[in-house]
C-alpha cells in the first residue's frame, strides 16, 4: 500500500448537486460568478454558505465570540457550554435566548464555576475570546480507563458514508464541515453542518445532549482535521472516540494520548489510521 493512499483523490469532476432540489430555508445565498470550463466561460448563480458572528454569555458573563452558521441556536449554545466544560449536563441550562448576534444563556450552576473554568482556560483572559482559543487550552478531564466499550471499524465507515449522504449544504456550497454522533452499534444519533469545525461539533453534541443521549457510549465522527480544539471538545463532551475523514495535528494526538481518548484519522474505506486507543476498536 502506498504511504500516501489517504491523499488519493482520483474521483473525477462531479456536479450531482445541481440536480438536487434547492432548500430555500437553508443558510446559503445565491451569488453570481463566472464558471471557467474547457468549453468556455459561463455566468452562473451558485449558493454560498452564510456565516455570522455570535457573542455568547452565561449568567450575564461574556464567554466567547465566534462565527457560526445562523441556525440551531439552542444546540450550538448547549454544545458549546458542554464542550468547553462550563456545564456537565444539558439539564443544567435554564434558558437560551437569541438577540440578533447574542446568545444569552442562563444555567443552574455555581457562580464560581464560570470563573474557575475561564481561569483554567486562560488565566490572563479579561476580554471576550473565540471558541478556538478556548478549545485550544489543555483539557484536564480523562476518558475512563475501562475498555468494555467496543466499536467495530465498520461503524466509522458507515458514519463517513452518512456524512456524505446528509451533507446537503456542503454539496451545494462546499463551505461547511459535518459532524455526527453515533453509538457503538452504529446508530446515528445526531448530525449537524456548520461553517466552523468547532461549531459543528458543538451543534452535534448539543443536539444529542438535548435528546438525552448518553455520550459515554458514543463517538464523534467529523470531516475536519483533528486539532487540539476538536480533541478537547470531544473529551469534555464525554465521548470515548473521535474519528475523522481528515488527519490529526500533533497537539491533538498528544492530548488524546494524555487523556485516553481513542483518536482515528483518515477514515476512508477500507482503511483508517488509529493514533491512540486501539483497544476500543474491533
Amino acid at each position: 500500500m502506498p504511504l500516501d493512499w489517504h491523499v488519493d483523490r482520483k474521483t473525477g469532476q462531479n456536479n450531482f448537486w445541481r440536480d438536487e432540489e434547492r432548500d430555500v430555508s437553508a443558510p446559503y445565498l445565491p451569488y453570481r460568478c463566472v464558471e471557467l470550463t474547457e468549453d468556455g466561460n459561463n455566468e452562473i448563480d451558485v449558493d454560498v454558505i452564510v456565516e455570522k458572528e455570535f457573542h455568547l454569555s452565561l449568567n450575564d458573563v461574556p464567554l466567547a465570540s465566534f462565527f457560526a452558521t445562523p441556525r440551531e441556536f439552542r444546540e450550538l449554545a448547549t454544545g458549546f457550554l458542554l464542550c468547553e466544560g462550563f456545564i456537565d449536563h444539558a439539564i443544567d441550562i435554564i434558558s437560551v435566548e437569541v438577540e440578533d448576534d447574542k446568545l444569552i444563556c442562563h444555567a443552574d450552576i455555581c457562580p464560581d464555576r464560570i470563573k474557575k473554568t475561564r481561569r483554567d482556560i486562560d488565566p490572563d483572559a479579561r476580554f471576550d475570546f473565540c471558541s478556538c482559543a478556548i478549545g485550544s487550552r489543555p483539557c484536564r478531564k480523562k476518558i475512563g480507563s475501562e475498555t468494555d466499550i467496543k466499536f467495530d471499524r465498520k461503524v466509522f465507515f458507515k458514519a463517513v458514508e452518512h456524512l456524505k449522504k446528509d451533507a446537503k449544504t456542503w454539496r451545494r456550497t462546499g463551505g461547511t464541515h459535518s459532524v455526527i454522533v453515533c453509538d457503538s452499534e452504529g446508530e446515528i444519533l445526531a448530525f449537524c453542518e456548520d461553517v466552523s469545525r468547532a461549531s459543528a461539533v458543538d451543534k452535534a453534541v448539543g443536539k444529542a445532549a438535548l435528546a438525552g443521549v448518553d455520550m459515554s457510549n458514543c463517538a464523534l465522527v467529523a470531516t475536519g482535521r483533528l486539532s487540539v480544539t476538536m480533541v478537547s471538545k470531544a473529551i469534555n463532551a464525554g465521548v470515548s472516540v473521535l474519528a475523522s475523514k481528515a488527519g490529526p495535528i500533533n497537539e491533538g494526538i498528544d492530548l488524546a494520548r494524555a487523556t485516553g481518548l481513542t483518536l482515528v484519522g483518515f477514515v476512508r474505506p477500507p482503511n483508517m489510521y488509529v493514533y491512540n486507543g486501539i483497544e476500543r476498536l474491533i
